[in-house]
């Protein structure tokens, strides 16, 4: 566990805050590389998970450890991460565990249907309208660091 812990201390002290991504594929790879391309505009994404492949994305921005992590450097990752964005899989309930704020995009078989915790904005929705579900959790965790 402590080495899990000094991953993500790393990459804490390397990229400072950073958003982690977790795809799959029933919203559709082009939707999420779009979406982690446009993010990494501004912030750092680290893209985990297992059984998808890295974007090809040219920037210093997006970093790929895509089927290179265990289940407890991942949770570690998000416990030091800014915000998550992923799908309704195991990761939202550990986003839940540590207390952190996520976007949570339901596809494909959820029937526009929303089960999330309460730091979660989720949706079954457009590219724009997830972007827009960003920028919020975005802007209420700066606005809730002024605030300390």
């Amino acid at each position: 566990m402590a080495r899990d812990v000094a991953l993500a201390k790393s990459m804490e002290e390397r990229y400072g805050k950073y958003v982690v991504v977790c795809t799959d594929e029933l919203w559709g790879r082009g939707n999420w590389k779009e979406i982690v391309k446009w993010l990494a505009h501004s912030h750092c994404v680290i893209h985990v998970g297992r059984g998808q492949e890295p974007f090809d994305i040219e920037s210093k921005n997006y970093i790929s450890l895509v089927g290179r992590t265990t289940i407890s450097q991942t949770a570690a990752l998000l416990d030091s991460s800014h915000l998550f964005i992923g799908c309704d899989d195991w990761l939202n309930h550990v986003t839940n565990a540590v207390q952190k704020r996520s976007v949570i995009v339901f596809g494909g078989d959820s029937n526009g249907r929303c089960y999330a915790h309460n730091k979660n904005l989720s949706c079954n929705a457009t590219v724009d309208e997830v972007k827009k579900a960003i920028k919020i959790q975005l802007k209420y965790i700066e606005d809730f660091a002024k605030a300390i």
